[in-house]
């Protein structure tokens, strides 16, 4: 799970959720992995950001730009897996699905996507980034 939130953090916070290792197989884990919040460094399953904008240090409406890499593991290589997303649909329209794997950049709302996003984890691994804009 992703968002944005008031009174949440850019950075660790206590609505970041770390992640369990599997504790078996087959698994199938999303994990948002943040080797960059030093002692707190390591994978989660949630990752919330600050839902305010800043303009010189004070707060203006509309949520801000955002971008959340996160990652599928498998101990199956070769599994095919369906992402699919819900979010209000002004949210959604203003956001992006980039696998960093093939390069490819979706649009979530395009008709083409409505039933979600089809990959397949070949190495046991998929790498994405969920991309908002912002609003304008």
């Amino acid at each position: 799970m992703l968002g944005q939130l008031l009174g949440a953090r850019n950075g660790r916070d206590p609505r970041d959720l770390a992640e369990l290792p599997p504790f078996g197989t087959p698994y199938l884990t999303l994990v948002f992995p943040h080797a960059e919040w030093g002692a707190s460094a390591g994978d989660y399953a949630s990752d919330f950001r600050s839902a305010q904008r800043l303009s010189g240090g004070n707060p203006v409406p509309g949520l801000p730009a955002a971008d959340w890499a996160f990652e599928i593991r498998t101990d199956r290589p070769g599994t095919p897996v369906v992402l699919t997303w819900e979010g209000p649909p002004e949210i959604l329209q203003r956001s992006r699905l980039i696998d960093r794997t093939s390069g490819r950049t979706l649009f979530p709302t395009a008709k083409v996507n409505a039933q979600g996003y089809r990959v397949t984890l070949t190495t046991g691994k998929g790498a994405f980034t969920w991309r908002y804009l912002g609003q304008p």
